[in-house]
């Protein structure tokens, strides 16, 4: 038998990387440089392996990273390891609604969750800087 909790983190992470509904993809054009982006069909494996844009979806990383991000944060948990959370790069903030998730879920109120972003990617390397 699953426990609730379980249960509860499952229905999150479809939520999140919209497999409950299956949206589509973005798919940037590949006609040098293009950057028009073109809607595809739902693909359940480039999904799971976070290979894909979602039209709908709050998150990119894909089943297989939103799964490491769970039991990083479950033995942190567990091994009492002490500090807050941070997600670096957030595009639709995914990520960090699956941290509160996960420690709404274990109870836990003592902990922040941190988002940052440039909103412009990262600045080309400065060898002088």
């Amino acid at each position: 038998m699953t426990d609730t909790r379980t249960l509860y983190l499952e229905l999150i992470k479809k939520c999140i990387l919209g497999l409950i509904y299956q949206d589509g993809s973005m798919h940037q054009c590949a006609d040098g440089g293009s950057r028009d982006v073109v809607e595809g069909e739902f693909d359940a494996q480039l999904r799971e392996g976070g290979l894909d844009w979602p039209t709908q979806a709050h998150s990119m990383i894909g089943l297989k990273r939103l799964q490491n991000s769970q039991d990083c944060i479950e033995k942190i948990l567990t091994s009492e390891i002490p500090g807050d959370m941070v997600e670096t790069g957030v595009w639709r903030g995914g990520s960090c609604i699956f941290m509160r998730a996960i420690l709404k879920a274990y109870g836990v109120d003592n902990r922040k969750v941190w988002v940052c972003d440039s909103f412009e990617g990262l600045p080309k390397p400065d060898p002088d800087n």
